[in-house]
């Protein structure tokens, strides 16, 4: 053999090849590149795949946070609409005082606003008041009348002959700022104007743009904006716009300086969202300067490109206000924890990886626990995924509590501020779907239960719901409950819902509050005309499909009014009162006694035979027994202020007039009418009668 091969030995010597020799640390080093250049791949591989990733869950983060903040955005503008409507509510009562009587007086006006406490239950209101319509012959009247009243100051501002005015006479509270109100014409202010008359023209709550209060006292000006609810003479028809118009005889209005307003429905989301927030209000569609309403920071203005740039609008009855919302600057709220956690854990698994490949070069039986560890990782990535997923969707900052149910396994997560809202502490609630539907008031369990399963079945867009629940004390609360489905599965079935629970209990008191004030006398808490009515219009009904009779009475106190003349109004109301137990304790729970107005009451018998015959002698028995309660004798027990009581007795009598019906024979006014003539018959016929109508 003309040549040598040898092999390079552990101890260094030298190969020789073809008769050469080169050093074996020589060939170790050539031979190094090429074997680990799969390694420094996969390395480069890596790092770009981390630094991709991490910008890919940077963007997912800032579009959570965004979400979010659009989900706060839509939270404030719902309270802001939900609040507005609140307002027309409180003034269609108001509005709904003079149509249950033929006037209301300043006593009345500030016992309805003192009722409704606006400062606890809808704060930000600058006062409720009634402006009245005064046409230019009857100026020096009106101003005649109201400084009659203790107002010996008093004239419409601003002078000037003008065909029609207008005059604030009611506002209340009548201290502060709202004195400056008092006299204002309203109707001479374009601006003013133009929401005036179309709350006149519409019958609907109307919006004014922006103006500055005549509250204002020249520091700390705020914008301002007014409500109006239309006010039209009782018993006049307003079908249609003439009508309307002819009908009028003021508006119920809500004066709002916008900063205090906004204070008052938003209260602690501001501050929630880290006084980062910043809110612009503007009057229409443009965001300009001079229809700006309030800016939450008036050192910032929003910008189209900021990542939270968010815009909604509100339109009331055609009036829209522009909601802008925008961050000054990235929120605390904002965390890149799993970005840089992407970050981290991709150099870390590139370095894995790498390290791995060097390992496999250099000792394939590193390769099981290479793959342990990368599968241990990925475990630790996904747990950590689905703990930030479930949770992206609590949002409390508008005090509300957050669920999250599995739908599959029915359990189901609730938040803090959830249990808080019904008394509840951490433990008391187990994580289960029937704590809270075991909780749900039982007449309105069935309700919820279809609502849930119609939104479920993808018959309705949204689930959205009020109803009651029970707290740990026993009470029940009003909620409002809202949802979505963020899971399903591969056959659209759904797996995951998440939703919130909203304390609706102070509107609903207040709903109420302004329902009996709308259809109930405020002194016998009988119904009123406006109820009457309606029952009236439904018992006829009754009667056309069961055949039988129904009854009208009109009874008319026949010793009233000496009673009033002797000893004063209170009294005379202590006797409307008495008046009124006994009405309702002569009838059925199923009939309906009701004040007609003054000393009059109404009492509607339903249901009663197919005869006729046997229906007037049923109507007879009961008219009877009511003349005969009414006749008793009365004893009115006055109270004196740091006197001893004194107790009036009274004998007061009842004409009774009544008039049968069936079958939708005459109308609502017929009825009535029948009856009355039917009541002054009984009075000619020397009162203390029954008298029914032929």
């Amino acid at each position: 053999m003309g040549y040598a091969v040898m092999q390079a030995c552990e101890g260094g010597e030298a190969v020789e090849l073809h008769g050469r020799e080169r050093p074996a640390s020589v060939m170790l080093k050539s031979s190094w590149p090429r074997k680990t250049w799969p390694a420094w791949a996969v390395l480069g591989v890596g790092l770009l795949a981390t630094v991709f990733a991490s910008l890919l869950v940077k963007q997912r983060v800032e579009l959570d946070a965004v979400r979010q903040f659009a989900f706060a955005s839509d939270q404030v503008t719902l309270k802001i609409q939900d609040r507005l409507g609140a307002y027309a509510l409180i003034l269609r009562g108001a509005a709904a005082l003079f149509a249950a009587s033929n006037a209301v007086d300043r006593q009345q006006w500030r016992a309805y606003v003192e009722t409704l406490r606006p400062d606890g239950s809808v704060p930000g209101v600058q006062g409720i008041g009634f402006a009245q319509l005064i046409p230019a012959d009857e100026l020096a009247a009106h101003i005649a009348r109201i400084r009659s009243e203790g107002f010996p100051e008093y004239t419409i501002r601003p002078s000037g002959e003008r065909a029609i005015y207008t005059s604030i006479i009611y506002l209340e509270p009548f201290r502060g700022r709202n004195v400056r109100a008092f006299g204002f014409d309203m109707l001479s202010e374009p601006v003013r104007r133009t929401a005036m008359e179309q709350a006149r023209d519409t019958g609907e709550a109307s919006l004014s743009g922006k103006v500055e209060l005549v509250q204002e006292t020249g520091t700390e000006v705020q914008a301002g904006t007014l409500m109006y609810v239309p006010v039209y003479r009782n018993g006049m028809p307003r079908d249609t716009l003439g009508q309307r118009q002819a009908a009028l005889i003021g508006w119920a209005y809500s004066p709002y300086r916008m900063n205090d307003l906004m204070a008052g429905i938003l209260q602690d989301w501001e501050s929630h969202e880290g006084r980062t927030v910043d809110l612009h209000i503007y009057d229409g569609l443009q965001a300009t300067p001079a229809s700006l309403l309030i800016g939450s920071n008036a050192a910032h203005t929003p910008g189209l490109h900021s990542l939270f740039y968010q815009q909604r609008t509100i339109d009331f009855n055609g009036h829209q206000w522009l909601l802008v919302f925008d961050h000054i600057s990235i929120p605390s709220g904002i965390s890149y924890a799993t970005a840089w956690s992407a970050l981290t854990g991709g150099l870390a698994l590139s370095g894995l990886l790498f390290g791995l490949m060097l390992s496999l070069i250099n000792e394939r039986s590193n390769a099981a626990r290479i793959s342990k560890l990368i599968d241990e990782n990925m475990r630790r990535e996904e747990l950590l995924k689905e703990s930030e997923y479930r949770w992206k969707f609590a949002i409390e900052g508008s005090r509300d509590g957050v669920w999250d149910w599995n739908i599959q396994t029915d359990e189901a997560k609730y938040s803090k501020r959830w249990k808080e809202m019904l008394g509840y502490a951490g433990d008391d609630i187990l994580p289960t779907n029937e704590e809270w539907v075991n909780r749900i008031y039982p007449d309105d369990q069935s309700y919820v239960a279809g609502a849930m399963q119609a939104y479920l079945d993808g018959k309705t867009e949204f689930y959205v719901v009020e109803y009651r629940i029970r707290c740990k004390d026993g009470s029940y609360k009003w909620i409002l409950g809202r949802g979505m489905v963020v899971s399903r599965s591969e056959d659209g079935k759904p797996l995951r819902m998440i939703g919130t629970h909203s304390d609706i209990t102070e509107r609903k008191q207040m709903e109420d509050q302004v329902r009996q004030l709308a259809f109930y006398d405020t002194l016998t808490e009988l119904p009123n005309r406006r109820l009457l009515d309606d029952r009236l219009s439904q018992t006829m009904a009754t009667t056309k499909r069961s055949g039988c009779y129904g009854a009208v009475m009109f009874l008319d106190l026949d010793n009233f009014k000496p009673l009033n003349d002797t000893h004063g109004h209170e009294v005379g109301d202590l006797l409307l009162i008495e008046a009124a137990t006994r009405l309702k304790s002569c009838v059925r729970e199923t009939d309906t006694v009701a004040r007609f107005g003054g000393d009059e009451f109404v009492v509607l018998l339903s249901d009663l035979n197919a005869d006729k015959t046997e229906s007037t002698s049923q109507a007879g028995m009961v008219a009877e027994k009511i003349r005969f309660t009414l006749s008793a004798p009365y004893l009115l027990t006055i109270k004196h202020e740091g006197k001893a009581d004194t107790t009036v007795e009274h004998h007061c009598t009842a004409s009774i007039g009544v008039a049968l019906f069936i079958n939708h024979e005459a109308s609502q006014d017929d009825i009535f009418n029948w009856a009355d003539t039917a009541m002054y018959q009984a009075k000619k016929a020397g009162r203390n009668l029954v008298q029914f109508y032929e």
